[in-house]
């Protein structure tokens, strides 16, 4: 099991949570049958954002991600929000690095 979920577990419990889930599972798929979700947090840098979690980001939700590019070291925070029309925008905000999300390592690619 996911030490990093099973940990905000207890947390959430303690706390009295009650509407967090923490999932584990194959990160690029997400979580469909849990979804629509108002947030999705992704915890480290992505490349790109799978249509597949779009898809379950509600009307009016938000996903936060560290949005870079493979062959740079450092990544954007980036917001992602859905409207009511099913229209995604994106807002940069500020500079960050972080480790890739597991499952997101891009695939190596040849370059002169």
């Amino acid at each position: 099991k996911n030490r990093i979920a099973e940990s905000g577990r207890k947390i959430w419990d303690q706390l009295d949570c009650d509407n967090i889930i923490a999932v584990d599972g194959e990160n690029t798929a997400g979580c469909a049958e849990q979804g629509p979700y108002t947030a999705i947090i992704l915890n480290g840098a992505v490349s790109e954002i799978p249509a597949a979690i779009l898809s379950q980001l509600a009307p009016r939700g938000r996903l936060v991600c560290v949005l870079r590019r493979p062959d740079q070291r450092m990544g954007m925070i980036t917001v992602i929000g859905r409207d009511e029309k099913d229209s995604c925008a994106h807002q940069s905000h500020f500079d960050a690095t972080a480790p890739w999300v597991e499952g997101f390592l891009p695939a190596a690619a040849f370059r002169f």
